[in-house]
């Protein structure tokens, strides 16, 4: 098992989590049940997203540094949903209103 990412809430972990998952890489998210005590004792509470296998952590990274990209380019952390015009913001990559997935931008 090796850490590949500390996530800034829940959600987060949980996308980076599947995204591996959907690349072939088995991950899991340490901590989520941590995170509802943040404030209230002095433990790092911060969910973190763990890998299987070590040999998968450089492409693990790859993905994770793609997704880092994506959430600084301009947009201001959120997307327009191509079908149904609602405005998600990231990181959901999935429009929740209508399950369009995000479209994919060359850069």
């Amino acid at each position: 098992m090796k850490r590949v990412y500390r996530a800034a809430h829940l959600l987060e972990a949980e996308l980076i989590k599947d995204q591996l998952r959907d690349a072939g890489i088995p991950a899991i998210v340490h901590g989520a049940l941590l995170t509802g005590i943040m404030g209230e004792i002095p433990v790092d509470a911060t969910p973190e997203v763990w890998i299987e296998d070590s040999r998968d952590y450089p492409r693990a990274r790859a993905l994770i540094a793609a997704y880092e990209k994506r959430l600084r380019q301009p947009g201001h952390g959120h997307w327009r949903c191509p079908n149904c015009g609602e405005e998600v913001e990231l990181p959901l990559e999935i429009c929740w209103n209508c399950n369009t997935p995000r479209p994919q931008r060359d850069d």
